[in-house]
């Protein structure tokens, strides 16, 4: 049996999808890959829902405002200007709405 993945949302460099086989969620953007579990997707989409982007704005040496979300390995943050938050946002909540519906359709 192949393995298959059904896109959930895709907007500009921006792609998420879940694998057939183990349902782990993908999120591709521009060179990053996230890879989740379903439950780790929503804690994530949940998470970053709370975050208000001129809350935690850092102005960086080029004069651009970028937001830093910590990640649990130290070493790495990820780093948004507010149109790419958003756009991230927007798209997390639209995967979970198409996760849910599939789950209603096909369960």
């Amino acid at each position: 049996m192949k393995n298959t993945t059904t896109v959930l949302t895709q907007r500009d460099n921006l792609c998420i999808e879940q694998c057939s086989c183990c349902d782990n969620i993908h999120l591709m953007y521009q060179n990053l890959l996230l890879k989740f579990t379903p439950e780790s997707f929503a804690d994530f989409e949940s998470a970053l829902s709370k975050l208000e982007f001129e809350k935690r704005a850092v102005t960086f040496g080029d004069g651009s405002d970028k937001m830093l979300i910590n990640t649990p390995q130290k070493e790495i943050q990820l780093c948004f200007t507010k149109s790419e938050f958003e756009l991230l946002r927007e798209s997390l909540k639209e995967a979970l709405l198409m996760i849910e519906v599939s789950q209603i359709l096909y369960c």
